[in-house]
């Protein structure tokens, strides 16, 4: 009996190790392979999710449920982000189109619309800053991209369901943000818990509420039964944890955690938890039969009897080596037949079926268009196009770019342009499947002259009141005299402006943006001669206090830095510029506040920095270009892929100078490191693992694509903690059977 004991204690020790070893060993393998950040979108398997809250009590309700995830959730987090940080090192990876999750589109929060790049986009904070929001807002899982318009049509309400007060994520034709924004605040008022976030059943609408509570609870819950998760809440969540090593929103994983921890806050959520924890009577799929072709994605909706019921269910398939599905997303993998089910988590007798025949049919390509037929670049300066492959789901996307003048430009397998030599050539992109092509006009041209001009809107108008009618393009331009207005000082800097809400001039001693309750913004769309490179804006409070300013443009951004709002009426103002830098000339900028402040300087910096491409810049582009060029075949984990863009990769490294390569071999492989080290990594481990042969001199590579995980802190404590724990058991067990035998001696 007693060595039974000592086996099952053994037994359970072990198991101990073990499950969180398990876990563990999936987080490494996920980042070792992908060595640069990785997009993620299948859902996790149902034993490591089990396994990541193996610690929280399956009993634990209310607050100290919340209590224990918010714990658990800080515990798992390896890295951090910064506010600023959002827009390049998560939205990339974390806010992508499901439907083209590796072409470069960031998807806008609350309409859906994709967006190449982050052009004409802001940072939606879930849960607002006025109301405590800004104590989370380093957390990637709160704050999301959004189009400029649609952040400032939410202003800082609560969200809610008409009649109840607030703001409806639904507004823009797309409801499946209601349950999507009620898992973000869920997860917002456990992960700010201790910071004292906090959540209220009631509708609060613009500028009302105290500084640390959302709402409203009670719709947040409805919604959250009425709208299931998304294929973009899993590609988040998947992508947070393992690959880029942050904590998961566990009310993705588990959503019914919010009837455990908030359904007793009163009877209003007791009566929404109880009628949504109603199991249907009848469930079914449609489409009830399809055919999917290798490559491509089929949706299957679940409809459910009563209409009321819960549409918590789980998903299978008969042959997960045919077709995969997650929460509804079938994914073939190869030619047969299998049966998705559908199963109700409320009575596993409930269920629904969809029949599914995979076949593997080639795709063919019928075209392709760039996203511009014309460019002009300027001289020592680079540029990346975009190619669309038609249609999207074509098996062979493989593209091959030339230059008519390499002496005047030169294009990379990714369609990274760099300017030579003064002069206009033809850039073209042709598809390997079926020879389709499309051009480009590129013209490169001199450095012009560093200028800016300044826009002055300080006015002697000292009230809150006033100047509805005064934004217009000629009293921007040429100021308004009668008041001391400046403006552009007569020169035609703004053509046209749009967007306009909330903006009135002459008004608190400048151009007021926003009223006392409700956000502003105005788009001014730039004279060609005035397309800004640079823009600073200068803004004085207006009797409103702690407000946010928004400054962007019609380019992607390539610096931005956060001012600070000067005293009311001061002249010159005592705050300090935001500035917004772009990638190249943006002919529109849009300004914007949350609610009235005095603009009262814009400065337009128009033309170019004269910055010569440097080696290092050249080193840079190539390793940016390299992880594109690799991205999806390393995500895929598809040899095919890989082994396709090989030789496109190798001729574009050989293209490199001397001094560039140098810089190349000289740095060392870090899947955690620069653009530079990122690339080196995934080159290492691409070469150990799928053997294709090497065109960098001069690298080790065996220890360099194991050196991270072996260096890594947190693996080498993971490997002494679990080897001591297995010394520990092993000595008990031969201590354990030492004194048995003494004892029967």
């Amino acid at each position: 009996m007693s060595n039974q004991k000592c086996k099952l204690s053994i037994a359970l020790l072990l198991g101990l190790i073990t499950l969180p070893s398990l876990r563990y060993i999936q987080k490494q393998q996920v980042n070792k392979i992908s060595a640069a950040p990785t997009i993620l979108t299948t859902r996790s398997s149902q034993s490591y999710i089990d396994s990541y809250y193996s610690s929280i009590s399956p009993t634990a309700t209310g607050n100290t449920l919340k209590s224990s995830l918010e714990s658990l959730l800080k515990a798992e987090r390896n890295r951090s982000f910064s506010y600023g940080s959002h827009q390049t090192a998560a939205f990339p990876y974390t806010d992508v189109d499901p439907a083209r999750p590796h072409d470069g589109y960031i998807v806008s929060f609350y309409s859906g619309t994709p967006v190449k790049g982050y052009s004409g986009m802001n940072k939606e904070h879930t849960w607002p800053k006025s109301h405590g929001g800004n104590r989370i807002e380093s957390d990637p899982h709160v704050i999301r991209p959004t189009l400029t318009s649609e952040n400032s049509a939410r202003g800082n309400m609560y969200y809610a369901q008409s009649p109840n007060p607030g703001w409806d994520p639904a507004e823009f034709d797309n409801p499946k943000y209601r349950g999507i924004s009620a898992r973000i605040i869920f997860y917002g008022a456990t992960i700010g818990a201790s910071s004292g976030l906090i959540l209220e059943d009631v509708g609060r609408g613009q500028a009302s509420g105290t500084g640390n509570k959302m709402g409203k609870l009670g719709d947040l819950l409805k919604w959250n039964f009425q709208y299931p998760v998304d294929q973009t809440e899993i590609i988040r969540n998947e992508t947070l944890d393992l690959s880029l090593d942050y904590n998961r929103n566990p009310f993705i994983d588990d959503p019914s955690l919010a009837c455990r921890i908030w359904g007793d806050t009163n009877s209003n959520t007791q009566s929404i938890c109880a009628q949504y924890s109603v199991a249907p009577d009848t469930m079914s799929l449609s489409p009830s039969s399809a055919t999917v072709n290798v490559g491509t994605t089929q949706t299957l909706t679940l409809s459910v009897s009563p209409t009321s019921a819960s549409k918590d269910v789980i998903w299978t398939s008969s042959h997960p080596s045919v077709a995969t599905v997650n929460n509804g997303l079938v994914s073939p993998l190869t030619v047969g037949v299998t049966t998705i089910t559908a199963t109700s988590t409320l009575d596993s007798s409930v269920k629904a079926s969809s029949t599914i025949t995979v076949t593997n049919d080639p795709i063919p390509v019928t075209g392709v268009s760039l996203e511009r037929s014309s460019a002009s670049l300027t001289l020592g300066k680079s540029l990346t196009l975009s190619a669309s492959v038609l249609p999207s789901s074509a098996s062979d996307k493989r593209l091959n770019w030339t230059s008519g003048n390499n002496a005047i430009a030169t294009v990379s397998s990714a369609g990274l342009v760099t300017g030579h030599s003064l002069g206009t050539t033809t850039i073209s992109v042709t598809t390997l499947d079926g020879g389709f092509s499309d051009t480009l006009t590129l013209t490169v041209t001199e450095q012009p002259a560093v200028t800016s001009i300044r826009g002055t809107f300080y006015n002697t108008n000292t009230a809150n009141s006033g100047g509805e009618n005064g934004v217009t393009t000629a009293n921007l331009n040429q100021g308004i005299t009668d008041v001391g207005a400046i403006g552009f000082g007569g020169a035609t800097v703004v053509s046209s402006l749009k967007d306009v809400t909330q903006a009135y001039y002459p008004r608190s001693g400048g151009l007021a943006l926003g009223s006392s309750k409700n956000p502003g913004s105005m788009t001014l769309v730039l004279n060609e001669n005035y397309h800004a490179y640079k823009v600073e804006v200068v803004f004085n409070d207006a009797g409103t206090g702690n407000n946010t300013i928004g400054l962007s443009g019609n380019k992607p951004q390539k610096s931005a830095k956060n001012g600070s709002i000067g005293t009311e009426h001061s002249n010159p103002s005592t705050g300090s510029a935001y500035v917004v830098e772009f990638d190249s000339p943006a002919s529109e900028v849009t300004i914007s506040t949350d609610k009235r402040t005095a603009l009262v300087e814009v400065i337009i910096h128009y033309g170019e920095e004269a910055t010569p491409i440097t080696p290092s810049q050249e080193a840079t582009n190539w390793a940016v270009d390299f992880l594109s060029l690799t991205s999806e075949g390393c995500s895929n984990a598809n040899f095919t892929q890989l082994e396709s863009i090989w030789a496109q990769a190798s001729t574009s490294y050989t293209a490199l100078n001397d001094e560039a390569k140098t810089i190349i071999t000289r740095a060392t492989p870090n899947g955690h490191g620069n653009e530079i080290e990122e690339a080196l990594a995934r080159y290492v481990i691409i070469i150990e693992q799928y053997e294709l042969h090497a065109f960098i001199s001069g690298l080790q590579l065996a220890d360099p694509a194991r050196q991270p995980l072996l260096n890594d802190p947190a693996s080498s404590a993971f490997i002494l903690l679990a080897g001591l724990a297995l010394a520990g058991v092993v000595a008990t067990f031969f201590y354990t059977i030492k004194k048995r035998r003494t004892n029967e001696l």
